[in-house]
């Protein structure tokens, strides 16, 4: 047994929740390379691939693109966090708030494969009816 091998603790499993997640450092955008500053957002970024775009990626005469940018993550944030309210509101505890999400999800797929049954010349309505 190596020295090393000796010394390390023991791997955390993969079900322990106190084990912490390891975030992976995401690069920069290719337009972002050797130090180029932006005019627009590039059309192909997404926070998942690539680093946070930040004000000084952009070029002096673009901080308003930058800026409006912001304000888009901010708005659509708002957004969410006022739907989540208004469900919170509604449907009162964590119990009863998680079922209500878990079947306008399943409503949003039914009404997915729905229309992919229809499209694909099946009447949906004579399906369901001979179920019953």
């Amino acid at each position: 047994m190596t020295e090393q091998a000796k010394t390390a603790p023991p791997a955390a499993a993969a079900s322990d929740k106190t084990a912490k997640r390891v975030d992976r450092k995401k690069p920069k955008h290719p337009a972002l390379a050797g130090g180029k500053k932006l005019k627009a957002v590039p059309g192909d970024w997404n926070t998942r691939d690539h680093a946070d775009l930040k004000a000084s990626d952009f070029a002096d005469d673009a901080q308003h693109v930058f800026m409006r940018h912001r304000a888009g993550y901010y708005r659509r944030r708002a957004d969410a966090l006022e739907k989540q309210a208004a469900m919170v509101e509604k449907f009162g505890n964590s119990a009863d708030l998680k079922k209500a999400q878990r079947f306008t999800k399943m409503q949003a797929q039914y009404a997915a494969l729905k229309k992919q049954l229809e499209d694909a010349g099946l009447d949906v309505d004579a399906l369901i009816s001979e179920e019953e």
